[in-house]
């Protein structure tokens, strides 16, 4: 448990940094992020540092890192779709029943 929280701790930690690095130089925050992850896998620290990157994200744990990362994009999906509006069509009507007769030929073959 002490390992799992360790390893969320630094990559919160590398994130927030180098999200804040790119937000500097006038990039989006999320590419710093995303940049983050990189440096932190096995593309950049597991080649650069094998042994670092092992002791830090042993195979082991790997599995329970995969299911909090899984449950955290499940999270943020929903508070992206939350906050998103959709914009009202033309033809309502008809894209609803449009929709309807696309969902009931995909679930009924």
């Amino acid at each position: 448990l002490f390992k799992l929280i360790l390893q969320i701790c630094v990559i919160l930690v590398t994130a927030r940094v180098v999200g804040m690095l790119f937000k500097k130089i006038r990039q989006p925050q999320v590419v710093g992020e995303m940049v983050a992850g990189i440096l932190l896998g096995p593309s950049l620290l597991g080649w650069v540092a094998p042994q670092l990157s092992s002791a830090l994200v042993p195979a082991s744990s790997l599995g329970y890192l995969g299911a909090l990362s899984q449950v955290g994009l499940v999270l943020f999906m929903f508070l992206v779709g939350g906050t998103s509006r959709a914009r009202p069509c033309s033809g309502v009507d008809q894209s609803r029943e449009q929709n309807m007769r696309a969902y009931l030929a995909a679930t009924t073959r």
